[in-house]
């Protein structure tokens, strides 16, 4: 398919009226399909000089997503970036990104506003206005995905503490969590305006209409329903209240704030990790049933957990095909062709 076959694709999902559920694929390690030009360049992209940040995402043509993905171009500065904008340290590698917590508590943190002379925030947006320029059409340049509030907050201040926190200072959390909500919406306001405010962003293979944007919330893997109600729900419903289009991502490993985060009337999609280590499928079939019940679309991930046959059609026997788009781990091509076939062939070639 063409890119814009795929975001009409995309659109017919969000509308919850796609034809059939949307398949993307990873492909096992050693079975990774090799780019053009063999990959000089480090995942992330924070010691990585401006050309090679340009090579990397304009030259090496990577962008032949198999399945239903769409191609995008997100600078990755790795998962601690806003965490870091919010006052965490900050260490990194090829790979990726962690926090260093502070060593104070809920009480005693400041939050500050985006800093926009803070020297890793001006290589990042140096790095992101070179890549709307390049003139990129067979991918989208887009947001990249956003820690949301409560993830800021355990970066900041560690697990350990921010859960102690929850218990022992409820009030200073949910205060630090409203001025990191303040924090988030500055700094996407930033990258929307360096994008050029376009017309819908990509979070992981997924093209979301309009002002969007993918946002994480790995903290909820941490908390309980009561947790969720207490801390995560009102930080969530303003992100998706502030954005067009709103879609979370989160790990199975929070399935028990489920329940709670599909009231939240606001959003709009829900990404459901299945983590190596976490719930059995069964259970995330369910959780996903009833997001769709509520009227959200879901993504459901199996990176690093393949899926048997018989597993995968237990996902298109339960789901409703308009709202669903399932990523696959697979050996190699054929297997993913296979996938596409069998989907095709029970809902049409759409």
């Amino acid at each position: 398919m063409t890119l814009d076959e795929k975001l009409e694709l995309h659109r017919l999902f969000w509308r919850g009226e796609c034809p059939r559920p949307l398949l993307g694929f990873f492909f096992a390690e050693s079975e990774k399909p090799r780019p053009a030009a063999p990959g000089r360049y480090t995942n992330v992209d924070i010691d990585t000089p401006l050309e090679g940040v340009l090579d990397k995402y304009t030259r090496r043509r990577r962008w032949q997503e198999p399945g239903d993905r769409v191609p995008a171009v997100a600078l990755n500065y790795g998962t601690s970036f806003l965490p870091v904008l919010a006052g965490a340290g900050y260490e990194h590698d090829g790979y990726t990104s962690w926090c260093v917590p502070v060593g104070v508590s809920a009480e005693e943190l400041e939050v500050p506003g985006l800093d926009r002379d803070l020297p890793l925030w001006r290589d990042y947006e140096r790095k992101l206005r070179a890549l709307v320029e390049a003139g990129i059409e067979d991918a989208l340049v887009t947001v990249d995905a956003m820690s949301g509030p409560m993830e800021m907050l355990l970066g900041v201040l560690g697990a350990e503490r921010l859960l102690l926190d929850m218990f022992d200072a409820p009030e200073a959390v949910r205060q630090r969590a409203r001025e990191c909500t303040a924090l988030w919406k500055q700094v996407f306001d930033a990258k929307w305006d360096i994008l050029g405010r376009p017309h819908g962003t990509v979070g992981f293979g997924v093209y979301v209409p309009g002002r969007s944007c993918l946002h994480t919330e790995d903290a909820m893997a941490l908390a309980g329903a009561e947790q969720f109600e207490q801390f995560f729900r009102e930080p969530v419903r303003e992100i998706a209240r502030y954005l067009e289009t709103s879609f979370i991502h989160t790990h199975s490993a929070g399935i028990r704030c489920y329940p709670g985060l599909a009231t939240v009337e606001e959003l709009d999609g829900v990404e459901i990790s299945n983590d190596p280590n976490g719930p059995p499928l069964g259970a995330l079939i369910e959780a996903g049933v009833r997001f769709q019940e509520a009227g959200k679309n879901v993504m459901f991930s199996n990176w690093l957990r393949p899926l048997t046959e018989r597993q995968v059609d237990d996902i298109l026997d339960a789901v409703d095909p308009g709202r669903t788009l399932i990523t696959l781990t697979v050996k190699d091509q054929a297997e993913a062709d296979h996938y596409m076939r069998k989907v095709r062939e029970r809902f049409g070639d759409g």
